[in-house]
């Protein structure tokens, strides 16, 4: 099972890496709102404790979902650009 770094991100965001890192239901989720969060999530995955989104096109690359400040943006554009 991942863990989810929760603080890397905000709002419904939070809510899919939960949902992803125990597939369970949160006690403070009513039915509508959790159905549109599985939905979100069937479009996503955990890895490292970070979440992706998975390609829109079969052959297209994963993409990480970056949430918060332009400087952490640039950290993450930088950690892949030299580890390719």
């Amino acid at each position: 099972m991942t863990t989810f770094k929760e603080e890397d991100y905000k709002g419904k965001l939070i809510e899919i890496g939960k949902y992803l890192s125990s597939l369970k239901k949160d006690e403070l989720w009513m039915d509508e709102n959790f159905r549109q969060i599985r939905m979100k999530a069937y479009k996503c995955f955990l890895n490292d404790g970070y979440l992706w989104k998975l390609p829109k096109k079969q052959k297209g690359s994963p993409l990480r979902v970056v949430c918060k400040k332009e400087e952490q943006q640039a950290q993450v554009i930088a950690e892949f650009h030299y580890s390719a």
